[in-house]
């Protein structure tokens, strides 16, 4: 009887092992939780999808805004945030929607091209929280996405 209560404890402990380890590699270090506002000439810009892209390769982080122009950056479906470290940036505005989630809407492309598809915007994400407020002016050339974005 004391040999199988030793096996089950033994197996109890080991898969808890397990269990921390994998926990632990998922863990947030080297993710930094993300919001800030975006506005166009002053103004809160609603319904924008910002591109997080880490220098390093690694995990694209995303967010729409919301109609301040808040985002809060998804790092997957479960956690919030970015890779810790240098990212650039694309926002845009083409094919989103109004409401969260709501991708292949007809919705023009306001923002120039050296914040999307040819962005400039480099920014820093540090371990914790971070507040990264985006003033953009729509001087440049904006280019409409051909059908089938």
């Amino acid at each position: 009887m004391q040999i199988i209560s030793f096996r089950i404890s033994t197996i109890r402990q080991f898969s808890l092992l397990i269990l921390a380890s994998a926990l632990a590699g998922c863990s947030s270090e080297n993710v930094g939780r993300v919001e800030g506002t975006v506005k166009l000439d002053g103004m809160p810009l609603p319904n924008a999808r910002l591109e997080f892209w880490p220098d390093q390769g690694g995990k694209l982080s995303a967010a729409l805004t919301d109609e301040n122009g808040h985002y809060e950056l998804h790092y997957g479906r479960e956690e919030m945030g970015a890779e810790v470290g240098e990212h650039l940036v694309q926002i845009r505005t083409a094919g989103v929607g109004p409401s969260q989630g709501d991708y292949g809407s007809s919705a023009p492309e306001k923002i120039p091209l050296k914040y999307n598809t040819n962005s400039e915007l480099k920014k820093t994400v540090k371990p914790g929280r971070n507040t990264i407020d985006f003033d953009l002016d729509s001087k440049g050339k904006v280019v409409q996405p051909k059908a089938g974005y």
